[in-house]
């Protein structure tokens, strides 16, 4: 004999922004149970999203960090040479960080904050793409990847362990933009500041 799960109750859609994700929801136990080639019937679920916590106030690096210029122009040959206009479409959705405000906020014993509470100065994005565009090296984007463990649940590297032991490395790239001139920077790849975090208390 089958036994069949009963149906489960019909959940009314909650309201949502054109930002807030969704997806189809439904107990795959339940469908499974049903016999091949019997409908079976969806239930339409809309994930709220996560309410947003307050953001942290920012630090004396942080306040200086709140407006970044960006050239207006740039000679980007080298750039669409080396392939970075492959990158541009992934900018309009996601920041990098520019790499100085990382050695920055190191250096004052900051640990790094989430996306959420980056100044908008430090993110590198499509709008201002002009501060990574001139390479100080002619055979690499000025595009660092950073791959790394977390050391806590709650924050990747809260005692600055990590950044700390990478800092003599950081600087020295960073030194080669600097040479370009005012505004030239390093688009840093690090997934806590450069993606949507959840709050950690």
């Amino acid at each position: 004999n089958t036994t069949y799960l009963p149906q489960p109750p019909t959940l009314k859609p909650t309201e949502r922004s054109s930002s807030t994700p969704h997806s189809l929801s439904r107990a795959m136990g339940c469908c499974q149970n049903k016999p091949l080639g019997e409908e079976v019937n969806t239930v339409k679920v809309v994930r709220a999203a996560a309410p947003a916590a307050a953001p942290l106030p920012p630090t004396d690096v942080d306040k200086k960090w709140q407006q970044r210029k960006a050239p207006e122009t740039v000679d980007d040959k080298q750039w669409k040479d080396l392939g970075g206009t492959m990158l541009e479409p992934l900018l309009d959705d996601i920041d990098l960080v520019d790499l100085q405000y990382i050695i920055d906020i190191t250096e004052a014993g900051i640990k790094v904050p989430r996306w959420q509470d980056v100044p908008l100065g430090a993110r590198i994005n499509r709008q201002n793409l002009t501060r990574i565009q001139k390479t100080f090296n002619p055979f690499v984007l000025p595009v660092l990847v950073l791959s790394y463990p977390w050391l806590d649940p709650e924050h990747p590297d809260k005692e600055l362990n990590t950044l700390r032991r990478l800092l003599p490395a950081l600087k020295a790239v960073e030194e080669g933009a600097a040479k370009l001139g005012e505004g030239h920077t390093v688009g840093l790849m690090m997934d806590y500041p450069c993606l949507p975090q959840r709050a950690t208390n």
